[in-house]
């Protein structure tokens, strides 16, 4: 076994183990931003079902042909299409399981809404027209985002050009577990289709007007909060597997470097015996 190879065995070994560092790293750092948002995502679950079920009553009791009523509004032929992916990569899975569902419901002519550097970078390879406004949404995430998007396509919804808004994003399961999704945000779907016997204070149109914009904005901060959460935790399963292989073969190096070491000392010593047998 030459020295030439040892020395190349011994800096795969080097190298592994710089990469073992970067990955365990961002491990840590993954765990630690999953804690912290996981925490903020709490009960949006429970409290967007709540607040579905108050604004289906108030549809109920809504003129269907007032302006108000932006289930009215939906009269376009296309789509406006929120695509959510992460602004990173290193996240295993996480990107290309979002983008095959858009892929599933985009159709030619549908407007679209990026969100992420890597939704912007796959429709602009794909050479996908899209709205680039709210691309850096993740920099600087909190409430305000939401409604800045949902004043958005609530504007842009009332224009009648579009016959849904569509929010494509990835649903937090567990730690192990979440899968891409897609949520019609408007016109509003609720499971209220008869007049129901509800005391509305102070009347059914104000409330309307009140409540929408903040139904709209729930919606779109739960779907966001959990796309993050996903993120996090798809970079961090990825990062502790990158890890775990690496710790693997840094051991597999380690015993062909200590096996070839050890086969060279051997054949050094069998050739000064040999050496010394001759010259007697």
């Amino acid at each position: 076994m030459s020295s030439s190879s040892l020395s190349q065995t011994k800096r795969r070994i080097y190298s592994v183990r710089a990469t073992l560092k970067i990955t365990s790293a961002m491990k840590i750092v993954s765990t630690a931003k999953l804690k912290t948002f996981r925490d903020k995502l709490g009960q949006g679950d429970s409290y967007l079902n709540s607040l579905n079920g108050v604004l289906a009553k108030i549809i109920a009791n809504l003129d269907t042909f007032d302006d108000d009523n932006i289930n009215s509004c939906s009269v376009g032929e296309k789509n406006l299409i929120i695509l959510v992916s992460s602004s990173l990569g290193l996240c295993g899975a996480y990107n290309s399981n979002v983008f095959k569902l858009f892929h599933d419901n985009y159709k030619s002519g549908d407007d679209v809404i990026a969100i992420g550097t890597k939704s912007e970078s796959y429709l602009r390879y794909r050479k996908i027209p899209y709205n680039e406004r709210f691309v850096h949404s993740f920099r600087a995430f909190d409430y305000s985002v939401s409604r800045s998007l949902g004043k958005y396509i609530i504007k842009e919804f009332r224009k009648r050009q579009y016959k849904k808004v569509i929010l494509i994003g990835t649903k937090f399961i567990n730690s192990l577990s979440f899968k891409a999704e897609c949520k019609n945000i408007l016109p509003v779907e609720t499971e209220e289709k008869t007049l129901t016997s509800t005391i509305i204070e102070p009347d059914a149109h104000s409330v309307y007007r009140t409540l929408l914009p903040q139904y709209v904005n729930s919606i779109i901060y739960n779907t966001l909060l959990n796309s993050i959460v996903c993120e996090y935790a798809s970079r961090r399963n990825a990062m502790e597997n990158a890890s775990d292989n690496a710790e693997n073969i840094i051991d597999e190096l380690t015993l062909t470097y200590n096996k070839d070491r050890q086969a060279a000392i051997t054949q050094e010593i069998t050739e000064v015996v040999s050496g010394a047998n001759n010259n007697k």
